[in-house]
């Protein structure tokens, strides 16, 4: 037998399930958090993966923010320097 899921809907005190059926209370432990600065989000992201003994420092990481509404990639240019190759 098969299940599909059902839509969910959100507002603002948070997610709702519109299904049918028993679902499951486990995405109560989940904790849906927002980025509150995409740029800085970027930023720390990229200079984690920097730092990663598996990435040579030789291969530049870039950071980008997709902004969904036009399509557009969006460079975020601290992250960029970041993630610059080693000299």
């Amino acid at each position: 037998m098969f299940r599909h899921l059902e839509t969910a809907t959100v507002d603002a005190d948070g997610w709702h399930d519109v299904g049918r059926g028993p679902g499951s209370p486990e995405a109560q432990h989940i904790s849906f958090l927002t980025i509150q600065n995409l740029e800085a989000s970027v930023v720390e992201d990229v200079a984690r993966i920097r730092r990663h003994p598996l990435v040579p420092g030789t291969i530049p990481v870039y950071g980008y923010i997709y902004d969904v509404k036009s399509g557009q990639l969006i460079e975020v240019p601290e992250a960029t320097a970041a993630g610059r190759v080693a000299a």
